[in-house]
């Protein structure tokens, strides 16, 4: 009986010890994961770049193309730069003013610089 009751109790360590292990190895797991503070911002970009597009559209420059690129340097902020893709026959008061209506589209994500420009196409 005695020898039945030591099988028992090393069992039951065994099985303490493998559940200890997992419960620690889920535990690593879930903090080793890198977080993310920039989480569900391609649904505010895309939002943002068809806010542009409408916004060129309106201004008779729905040919225009957009260059969106994402940088972060810190791991905190966001840096965006917007390159427009005009074509040559819009003039610079016509460039300056799609500038105005382009830079009042706000992206919506926090913290985040946005840096908009024309290609080099200009006159």
């Amino acid at each position: 009986m005695r020898a039945i009751n030591r099988k028992t109790g090393l069992a039951l360590l065994i099985l303490t010890f493998i559940v200890i292990m997992i419960f620690g190895l889920f535990t690593l797991h879930s903090l080793a994961k890198p977080h993310n503070p920039f989480e569900g911002t391609d649904e505010q970009e895309l939002e943002y770049r068809h806010e542009l597009k409408a916004v060129l559209k309106s201004c008779k420059a729905s040919t225009a193309g957009i260059n969106l690129t994402k940088r972060c340097n810190d791991g905190r902020t966001l840096e965006y730069e917007v390159v427009i893709n005009l074509p040559k026959y819009f003039n610079t008061e016509e460039r300056e003013y799609i500038r105005e209506q382009l830079e009042a589209v706000d992206l919506g994500v926090d913290g985040a610089t946005v840096r908009l420009s024309f290609s080099g196409n200009e006159e």
